[in-house]
C-alpha cells in the first residue's frame, strides 16, 4: 500500500477511503494484498528475502508465531489431586 500510495501521491488512508466508496477500488487493493501475502511466503521460504523480515510482515496478513495450548484431557478438565505430603528426616 506504501508504494502505490506514493506512486499516487496520496496517502494510504486516502486509499482506504477511497476503497471504501469504490468496489472496483477495493478489489484491486485486495489483490495487491494477495500477491504481497504470497510473494513474502515463497520468496521466504526459497531464502529470496530475508526469513525474519518475510515473518514479520506476514503478521500484516494474520499469520502469527504462537502456541496454543489445550490444558484439556480427552475432552474433560485436568485437576490435580492433593495428596498427603510426608517429610522423613535421614541421618547423614
Amino acid at each position: 500500500m506504501a508504494g502505490l500510495a506514493l506512486y499516487a501521491n496520496c496517502s494510504r488512508s486516502s486509499l482506504y477511503n477511497y476503497a471504501s466508496s469504490s468496489e472496483e477500488f477495493k478489489d484491486m487493493l485486495e489483490l495487491i494484498k494477495a500477491r504481497q501475502e504470497v510473494e513474502l511466503i515463497n520468496k521466504g521460504l526459497k531464502g529470496e528475502f530475508n526469513a525474519s523480515i518475510a515473518k514479520l510482515m506476514l503478521a500484516n496478513h494474520g499469520y502469527s508465531e504462537k502456541q496454543i495450548l489445550d490444558h484439556q484431557s480427552m475432552g474433560s478438565g485436568i485437576t490435580a489431586k492433593s495428596q498427603p505430603m510426608r517429610i522423613e528426616l535421614v541421618a547423614p
